[in-house]
């Protein structure tokens, strides 16, 4: 079974690597989205476990990076974004802490970018999309909460975003119905080029 060990939580990328230096030079896998989109409950999924990554009821709670040891490398849970009940110095140090992840990374194997499949795109994740495709970072999309949709609704949401993102290589993700674990899984071992 894939094992998973929660590491610490750090303001930055470095601290992480003061704290933990043998992992430096290990492969990073970022998870990015806006808050309460599900980057929690995915690690929890992905291992079996239903405590390793916290998952906050009121969306915009996990302030800090989240780093953990899986079989694959380090995953980074950044803060969810574009959520609006938050100070400018809170906003501030979101901002930093993701840049300390996401700027000049050799180590980033690629990264996750998780949308709710019943949401439309929003600024953020316009601005996040257009970043990494203009830094040239790799990233693999994941279409959450798919249970939530029929499965007509499903088929036409994947068909418009697919569109609007142009992107061809996408998961739908299902926790409740657990689908889309496989694929992902396959990806994390071999890579998203195939």
């Amino acid at each position: 079974m894939d094992r998973i060990t929660f590491l610490c939580s750090k303001e930055s990328l470095q601290d992480f690597y003061s704290a933990y230096p043998k992992y430096r030079d290990l492969p990073q896998f970022p998870l990015l989205g806006r808050s309460n989109v599900g980057k929690s409950s995915l690690i929890n999924h992905l291992f079996h476990s239903k405590k390793m990554a916290k998952t906050a009821k009121r969306p915009g709670k996990t302030a800090l990076l989240q780093f953990f040891l899986t079989p694959w490398g380090i995953f980074i849970d950044l803060p969810g974004y574009g959520f609006a009940k938050i100070s400018k110095k809170t906003r501030a140090m979101w901002d930093k802490s993701a840049r300390s992840v996401l700027e000049n990374n050799p180590q980033i194997e690629f990264a996750l970018f998780l949308l709710d499949i019943r949401r439309e795109l929003s600024p953020d994740d316009e601005e996040m999309l257009a970043w990494m495709q203009n830094n040239e970072l790799a990233f693999l999309t994941l279409f959450t909460k798919m249970d939530k949709l029929t499965l007509s609704q499903r088929k036409e949401r994947i068909r418009f975003l697919q569109n609007q993102l142009q992107i061809s290589l996408f998961i739908p993700y299902s926790i409740h119905e657990s689908s889309g674990k496989k694929q992902l899984l396959y990806r994390l071992r071999h890579g998203i080029i195939t």
